[in-house]
């Protein structure tokens, strides 16, 4: 049997949504102990990713002459490159690879949010694997 999206990703999900401040996205972020994290709408459907580059990013572009504003709504990626939760181990192998994401959200065949794989998740799987060996 091989291994697919729905064995290895992470279902209790720490999200974003579109109009969340910078600030709660910085708290949420740090108080988790998490990089980024998936940003859904009411429906629970993807509409990008938000991460610390995407937050640093949008803070370096800030004028230094005028104070931060850290109630604005958060900038983040609207591309993301996901799976589906039947997505054989090798393909989302090669998604880390070639994409050079850091996370691969997991959708259901309604195209709705149902887990995330992050890189850890990956070391976990192979780490669990070479004990079996």
């Amino acid at each position: 049997m091989q291994t697919c999206a729905k064995d290895i990703m992470t279902t209790e999900l720490i999200l974003a949504h579109p109009e969340m401040t910078i600030e709660d996205a910085i708290k949420t972020l740090v108080n988790n102990r998490i990089t980024g994290m998936p940003v859904v709408d009411g429906d629970q459907r993807i509409v990008g990713v938000v991460s610390e580059f995407d937050i640093i990013r949008t803070i370096e572009s800030v004028d230094a002459e005028k104070p931060l504003d850290l109630t604005r709504a958060i900038d983040f990626s609207h591309q993301v490159t996901s799976v589906t939760e039947t997505a054989p181990l090798p393909q989302i192998l090669k998604l880390f690879v070639d994409k050079k994401v850091r996370r691969l959200p997991v959708l259901s065949r309604d195209n709705k949010l149902v887990g995330i794989i992050t890189r850890r998740d990956i070391m976990r799987v192979l780490f669990y694997r070479s004990k079996t060996l």
